[in-house]
């Protein structure tokens, strides 16, 4: 059981560093992901929106992510995709192929942009938000695992997902598996087999 929280904990942890699978050997242009982002964001998020939903103007960041400054915006972009948060529940989906398709070309710059400035890829523990997700979406339960966690601070540019703000310690790794625990014990039936009771209903007519 304890190799299985193990798992659990780290995928947790890993999913917010993870994007979409990408077979370096193609890369994905950006002339096959405007017009997806044109179809899905610019509703919410192009500079013709009086008000874009959190001031996110996709059209108008940089998508040269090696010398542009709009790499955090578009790990901002790639965080809300991965967890649900875009579009809004209440506008069209975009499909998986879609969704991969954009997501992927994402992760393809920020890799080369890490390599070209030889940095490494901050890592990262989820937000309380993202935690609770993931876990509700895992184990299929409504629980509210996040409620005990600390609150995540914000960072320098005022983001929660900021990688330097959501380093873990120790002491956030034995929490992450306390609530893995608990989480698993009410997900997971355990017991006896409860007897079965079978009742056959036959319908009459009523009398005249």
């Amino acid at each position: 059981m304890q190799r299985v929280h193990f798992k659990i904990c780290t995928l947790l942890i890993l999913c917010a560093v993870g994007g979409s699978s990408m077979n370096a050997a193609e890369p994905i242009p950006f002339t096959k992901v405007a017009p997806l982002i044109k179809q899905h964001c610019s509703k919410c998020h192009d500079s013709s929106v009086v008000k874009p939903k959190g001031k996110l103007k996709i059209d108008k960041l940089n998508i040269d992510l090696v010398q542009g400054k709009d790499g955090d915006h578009w790990q901002e972009v790639l965080n809300r995709l991965n967890f649900g948060d875009m579009p809004p529940k209440e506008e069209p989906q975009i499909g998986n192929a879609d969704r991969e398709m954009i997501t992927g070309w994402i992760v393809q710059e920020m890799r080369r942009a890490a390599l070209t400035k030889n940095t490494i890829t901050q890592f990262r523990r989820l937000t309380r938000r993202e935690y609770e997700r993931t876990m509700q979406d895992l184990l299929g339960v409504g629980i509210e695992f996040g409620r005990r966690l600390p609150e995540d601070g914000r960072s320098k540019e005022g983001f929660r997902n900021d990688g330097d703000a959501l380093r873990i310690s120790p002491l956030q790794y034995e929490m992450y598996l306390q609530i893995a625990d608990e989480a698993l014990a009410g997900a997971i039936v355990t017991g006896l087999v409860p007897e079965v009771h079978r009742y056959r209903l036959e319908a009459k007519k009523p009398p005249v």
